[in-house]
């Protein structure tokens, strides 16, 4: 038996791809200039061989730029596209709603704020760090703000 309803799945799997709704990423998400991995990137997922490329590295190096050119190249292409990230700050920035999966259900799920202010474990690393100080905050620049207040 599920714990969270195929409507409440479907909704948080949106909030991740949000061209599902209109067609296109985000420009926010699409920078111009492409970096000499994307093009490794794309000519795996072009392959006949290939249907997942999977893109590993140290935190803030670009994979998530990568990542959106990608798919805004597929779309242009007609292809549909799937993401799920594991990138919790920037879920908590982006999304709307938040879930987590454990051997393959949905175990729990909430809007981003409450889902990244309620967990201990399963949360921001500037939540988990000043949970005293500052209650609530889930990103850094609330937390700073919230300090500064």
């Amino acid at each position: 038996m599920a714990i969270v309803s195929q409507e409440n799945i479907l909704s948080i799997l949106t909030t991740f791809n949000p061209w599902w709704q209109n067609g296109v990423v985000p420009k926010a998400f699409v920078k111009e200039f492409h970096r000499s991995s994307y093009y490794t990137c794309r000519k795996s997922l072009l392959s006949d061989l290939r249907r997942i490329v999977v893109m590993s590295g140290a935190r803030r190096t670009g994979k998530t730029t990568i990542m959106y050119q990608l798919i805004h190249g597929l779309l242009e292409q007609g292809a549909t596209v799937v993401m799920v990230s594991h990138d919790v700050e920037f879920c908590a920035q982006y999304a709307d709603r938040c879930g987590l999966l454990f051997r393959g259900e949905v175990v729990t799920e909430n809007a981003a704020r409450a889902f990244f202010s309620d967990h201990y474990f399963y949360t921001t690393a500037a939540a988990r760090i000043a949970r005293t100080a500052a209650p609530g905050a889930v990103l850094c620049g609330e937390v700073v703000q919230c300090l500064t207040d």
